[in-house]
């Protein structure tokens, strides 16, 4: 066998939605044509964050850790040869993410073949998805354990200490483990109030790897929501069902939350910086304070906030004060009943407005709407009344960063969401119950057969063609406003129009001729789009110009290429 590539106690990989998206003839990989809610592609690699977390924690105690973004590695290097990269990777332990439902391809792939390559070394999942489908994933062989729950850290922690032969395996909590075959399920029992004070990631690596670059971070105030959006299988419903508590929010506390920022300060790079507060409505005061105290010292450039209420004008004065800021709000519909049946509907669009030109007269920098498809009482109609919405706000305030987008729901409606686990009495129709159900989507020929779900109000079908229709029209509007130039709206409508037209193509073939008939009918079409539209790099409604990127704050490959795109060695 090959001298190592790298070695740690426990090596996190990440996987791509899709393990083998490089050769598939017969899945076409288009959402929006590469112009979709964020800067990732349809492989997902963002992994989570709980990463970073569970890998300065381990740290403190011992052991090493290292993280490997399979899925970003695997785009970054189209001809990588996997089984011999994963060959050169040693562990005690290999752990693989199911945090959202959209790895159960890649995941159970990328277990399948570790354990070909090293069959004593255990394989362990962990995150939202793996605890909902526990007694399921365990099912796989596979899979050696699944740790359960929202923070664990320390229970991982213990189960690197019964690996090291210093406790007994049988008393790690939250673990479900194979005893010669038998699958044993450990106490329940970690579920904390509140995380760790040692739980703050280190950005210290990742920046002086990226001194040239402009960076982008991220940052969780907390694991969990204090609000309940029926479609999300983070929110407060779905955290209590899937992960048995009645305590929704386990926040980092305020020096926990300073720390982590003061791990960005001295980089170079850190004042040319975007970082995305996501779930920022979790702050308590005192964190948001010293996360802003913290922004401010660190000489952060530009921090966005997620904001579930119109934020305070004092709190406004406070961000602005800290870092050039962004605000991220929600409402899903301009429509007040549909934007309440989704969870939100906390304002109107006349007081979302009135708040809009105060925030911007404090000196915010920008505030982006974000609107939804999928969403309950939702029709196609209703949609593009929302575009005419977006339309007249960015007439308002044309020329002042007030930015709308128009995303929808896809692939899935997350399992273990209000909707997802009561379906009739919110309107929707679920197609896939089951992890094995999940995974078998995930390679469905388009993503009109991959969705999960379709609505009283909208069928699979429609909900496919309003995406494409409504973004296009909404692309048109941004055009006419001024707030795309004119040649980028251009190339967006263009890829809009070819994805549409080869999705329906696609799902016509299949509907005719199955599988087999897509392969061997638009097989080449298929993967010269997947190839040209993957390799080309990321792009997302907010800057829908496709570029290559290595500074996101999950582009952690741990090991660099050399020019044959096999691994040369750590960095």
């Amino acid at each position: 066998m090959s001298d190592p590539l790298l070695e740690a106690d426990l090596i996190l990989l990440h996987p791509p939605s899709v393990y083998d998206f490089r050769e598939r003839r017969d899945v076409l990989f288009a959402y929006l044509g590469n112009s979709d809610s964020v800067a990732a592609s349809a492989m997902y690699e963002i992994y989570p964050l709980g990463f970073k977390s569970l890998e300065t924690y381990l740290s403190h105690r011992g052991f090493k850790v290292r993280i490997v973004n399979l899925a970003a590695l695997l785009l970054s290097k189209f001809d990588l040869d996997v089984p011999r990269f994963l060959a050169r990777l040693r562990a005690r332990v290999f752990g693989i993410d199911l945090h959202w439902i959209c790895h159960a391809h890649g995941g159970l792939a990328l277990a399948g073949l570790l354990k070909e390559i090293h069959p004593r070394t255990p394989v362990l999942f962990g995150g939202i998805t793996a605890t909902l489908y526990r007694e399921e994933l365990m099912g796989y062989d596979p899979v050696d354990m699944v740790m359960e729950g929202y923070d664990t850290l320390e229970p991982v922690h213990q189960l690197m200490l019964a690996l090291s032969g210093k406790l007994r395996i049988e008393d790690v909590p939250n673990l479900s483990w194979k005893r010669d075959g038998e699958i044993v399920v450990n106490a329940y029992e970690h579920a904390p109030r509140s995380l760790p004070l040692d739980c703050a990631a280190d950005w210290r690596p990742f920046l002086a790897s990226r001194e040239k670059t402009s960076p982008s971070l991220m940052f969780l105030p907390s694991s969990g929501c204090a609000y309940n959006c029926g479609w999300c299988g983070g929110s407060r419903e779905a955290v209590r069902r899937i992960f048995r508590t009645r305590h929704t929010v386990a926040a980092k506390r305020p020096e926990t939350v300073l720390s982590e920022i003061e791990s960005m300060a001295g980089s170079p790079a850190v004042r040319r910086a975007n970082i995305y507060t996501i779930n920022a409505y979790n702050f308590g005061p005192e964190a948001l304070d010293a996360y802003l105290k913290g922004l401010s010292k660190a000489g952060i450039a530009h921090a966005s906030y997620e904001q579930f209420h119109l934020t305070r004008p004092e709190t406004l004065r406070k961000m602005v004060a800290a870092a050039k800021t962004t605000i991220h709000i929600s409402p899903e519909s301009h429509d007040p009943t549909v934007s309440r049946l989704a969870g939100r509907g906390v304002y109107s669009m006349e007081e979302m407005e009135d708040w809009i030109q105060e925030a911007l007269s404090i000196g915010v920098y920008g505030v982006h709407v974000w609107f939804f498809i999928g969403m309950p009482r939702q029709t196609p109609s209703s949609v593009f009344d929302t575009v005419e919405y977006a339309r007249h706000l960015m007439e308002r305030f044309r020329g002042r960063r007030v930015f709308p987008l128009l995303c929808p729901m896809v692939p899935f409606l997350d399992p273990g969401s209000t909707f997802f686990e009561e379906p009739q009495e919110h309107g929707y129709r679920i197609f896939f119950r089951s992890l094995e159900d999940h995974r078998r989507a995930l390679v469905a020929p388009s993503w009109m057969q991959r969705l999960n779900y379709e609505t009283v109000w909208m069928s699979r079908t429609e909900i496919v063609e309003v995406s494409y229709d409504a973004v296009a029209a909404l692309t048109r509007a941004k055009k006419s406003a001024g707030v795309l130039p004119g040649t980028v709206a251009d190339f967006v409508l263009g890829r809009l129009a070819e994805a549409k037209d080869l999705v329906f193509e696609v799902d016509r073939v299949h509907a005719q001729e199955g599988v087999g008939g897509v392969a061997a009918r638009l097989g080449d079409r298929i993967l010269e789009y997947n190839t040209r539209i993957l390799r080309g790099g990321v792009s997302d409604q907010i800057f829908p110009i496709p570029r290559q990127l290595d500074n996101r704050w999950f582009d952690e490959f741990e090991v660099a290429l050399d020019g044959s795109g096999d691994p040369a060695r750590p960095c």
